[in-house]
C-alpha cells in the first residue's frame, strides 16, 4: 500500500501551501501588470527577503542534481557549488548591488532597465528570449524533479509519476497565475519554513546513524578517483566542459528572477544582509548535500545515476523522515517553480511580445496581466510536457545554456557593475558569442560549448570599445589640428 504517512505529511503541506496561496490572492488584490510582476511591498520584513531567495536558488532538483553529479562527475563539480558559487554570490552582495540605488528606476524587468540603458529593444528582446529558454529549461528539469522525488520518496508507482507532475502543475497554476510575485513570496514563507525544519532534521539523523567521518574521508575522497582534477582536463571537450561550468558559476550573475527579488524592497542595506544571509543558508545546503554524495559513494561507489536517491533514501530516510523530507523538498522545488513560472512570463509579455508587436504592428503593445497569466499556464504545461521525455535532469540545463551565457551573461554584469560600454560594443560582443558557440557546437558537437562563447564575447567587447576609443581620440586630435 503506497499511501502510507509519508505521503499524508507531503498532502498536508500541499493542502497548507494552497491554502496560503490561494487565500493571499482573495485578500490582496492583483490589479496592475506591475504589482502582478514585482509585487508591492512597501517594506518587506528580513524573513520574507531571506526566504524569497534562498528559495529562488535551492529546490529539490538542485538537491538531485548535487547528489547526483558529486557522485557521478565528482571534484569539478563539487568545486562548482562549494567554492565558485559563494565567491559569485559575494561579488553580487558587495558590488553588483551597490549600484542598485543609483540606477534603480521603475523597470519591471533586467531586459527592460537594458533597453533603457543602452536603447535597444533587439538587444532587449535578444536577451529576454535567451533567459526565456533557460528558465525553461529549468522548469523542465524542476518537473523532472518532482516525479522523481514523489517516486524516489513517497513511492509512488511509476505509472502514477506523469499523472503526479501534471498534478503538481494544476495547483501551482491555480494560485499562482492569479495571485502574481505576491502570491510567490508570501507562499516562500511557509516553504522556506518546512524546507529548514525537514533538513536540519535530516542532517541530524543522519549524523547519529552514520561514523559519517570515518567513512566520507578515507572511500569517499581519499580513495575517490572522481576526486583528483586530472580527469577533468584529460582532452578538448572534458576540459571545455569543466572550464564552461566553472566560469559560468563564478561570474556575478545578476538573473531577471534576482532582479525581481531586488526590486522587492528599496532598502539596499536590508538587501545586503538578507542576500548574505541566504548565501549562508544556501552554502550550508550545498556543502550538506555535496556530503550526504560523498557518503552514498563511501557506501556503494557503483551506483548508476538513477539509482543514486532511490539508494539514499532507503538506507538514510526511515518512516517519518521520509515525508517530512519529502515535503521540504517539494516546498523548495514548489517556491522555484514559481518564481521561474512569474518571471518567464513576465518576461515574454514585458520584453518580447512588445518587440514583435513592434515590427508586425503600428500599434504599441501594452502588457496586461491577462496576457501574463495566459503565457505563465502555456509554459507550465509545455515544461511538464518536455519533461516526461527527459531522463538526466543535468543534460536539460546544459543544452539551453548554450544559447543564455554567451549571450546574456556578459551585458547583464555590464549593466549591473555600471560600466560605460556603447551599444555598439555590447552588441558584437553578443554575435561573437553567438558565432563562436555555433562552430566549436558544430565542430566537436560538444554540448557544453558556452566556454569559448563567452570568452568570445568578452574579447569581442573589449576590442570594440577599444577600437570605437581609438577612432574616436582620432577624431579629435583631426578636430584639434584644423586652424
Amino acid at each position: 500500500m503506497w499511501f502510507n504517512i509519508d505521503l499524508i505529511i507531503v498532502l498536508l503541506f500541499l493542502i497548507a501551501n494552497f491554502v496560503v496561496g490561494f487565500g493571499i490572492h482573495r485578500k490582496i488584490s492583483v490589479d496592475g501588470f506591475k504589482t502582478y510582476s514585482i509585487g508591492d511591498f512597501k517594506t518587506p520584513s528580513m524573513f520574507l527577503l531571506i526566504a524569497s531567495f534562498t528559495s529562488y536558488i535551492i529546490s529539490g532538483g538542485i538537491f538531485i542534481a548535487i547528489l547526483q553529479q558529486s557522485y557521478n562527475t565528482g571534484i569539478s563539480y563539487i568545486l562548482k557549488n562549494s567554492v565558485f558559487q559563494p565567491i559569485a554570490c559575494a561579488i553580487v552582495v558587495f558590488f553588483v548591488l551597490s549600484f542598485h540605488k543609483k540606477t534603480k528606476g521603475e523597470s519591471l524587468t533586467l531586459n527592460q532597465w537594458m533597453d533603457e540603458k543602452f536603447h535597444s529593444s533587439f538587444l532587449r528582446a535578444l536577451i529576454a528570449l535567451s533567459e526565456f529558454l533557460l528558465i525553461f529549461g529549468c522548469l523542465v528539469m524542476q518537473f523532472k524533479a518532482l516525479g522523481t522525488v514523489a517516486k524516489s520518496i513517497l513511492n509512488i508507482p511509476p505509472q502514477y509519476e506523469n499523472l503526479c507532475i501534471v498534478g503538481f502543475a494544476i495547483f501551482l497554476c491555480i494560485y499562482t497565475s492569479k495571485g502574481g510575485f505576491v502570491a510567490i513570496n508570501l507562499t516562500n514563507i511557509l516553504q522556506f519554513s518546512i524546507f529548514i525544519i525537514a533538513f536540519v532534521s535530516l542532517i541530524i539523523f543522519i549524523a547519529f546513524k552514520s561514523n559519517f567521518f570515518a567513512g566520507v574521508w578515507d572511500k569517499g575522497v581519499i580513495e575517490n578517483p572522481k576526486m583528483s582534477l586530472a580527469p577533468c582536463f584529460k582532452d578538448y571537450n572534458t576540459t571545455l566542459f569543466t572550464l564552461g561550468i566553472w566560469f559560468q558559476t563564478l561570474l556575478p550573475q545578476l538573473s531577471g528572477g534576482k532582479y525581481q527579488k531586488v526590486m522587492m524592497c528599496n532598502d539596499i542595506k536590508k538587501i545586503k544582509k538578507s542576500v548574505i544571509y541566504s548565501a549562508v543558508i544556501i552554502a550550508s545546503f550545498t556543502i550538506s548535500s555535496i556530503g550526504i554524495s560523498l557518503l552514498i559513494y563511501s557506501q556503494n561507489p557503483n551506483l548508476k545515476i538513477q539509482e543514486i536517491v532511490p539508494f539514499f533514501v532507503n538506507n538514510y530516510c526511515p518512516v517519518g523522515l521520509k515525508g517530512l523530507l519529502g515535503a521540504g523538498l517539494f516546498a523548495m522545488s514548489i517556491s522555484t517553480i514559481e518564481c521561474f513560472l512569474n518571471n518567464n512570463a513576465v518576461v515574454f509579455t514585458n520584453d518580447i511580445i512588445p518587440f514583435f508587436s513592434k515590427i508586425f504592428s503600428k500599434k504599441t503593445y501594452v502588457p496586461s496581466v491577462f496576457m501574463a497569466r495566459i503565457v505563465l499556464i502555456i509554459i507550465c504545461f509545455l515544461s511538464v510536457y518536455i519533461s516526461f521525455n527527459f531522463t538526466d535532469i543535468f543534460s536539460i540545463l546544459i543544452a539551453f545554456s548554450n544559447f543564455y551565457y554567451p549571450v546574456a551573461i556578459i551585458p547583464t554584469i555590464v549593466l549591473g557593475l555600471g560600466f560605460n560600454f556603447k551599444k555598439t560594443s555590447i552588441m558584437c560582443g553578443v554575435f561573437c558569442g553567438i558565432i563562436a558557440t555555433s562552430i566549436n557546437y558544430i565542430l566537436t558537437k560538444n554540448p557544453s560549448s558556452y566556454f569559448l562563447g563567452l570568452s568570445a564575447h568578452l574579447a569581442g567587447l573589449i576590442l570594440t570599445e577599444l577600437f570605437i576609443k581609438m577612432r574616436n581620440k582620432n577624431e579629435d586630435r583631426k578636430k584639434s589640428l584644423i586652424p
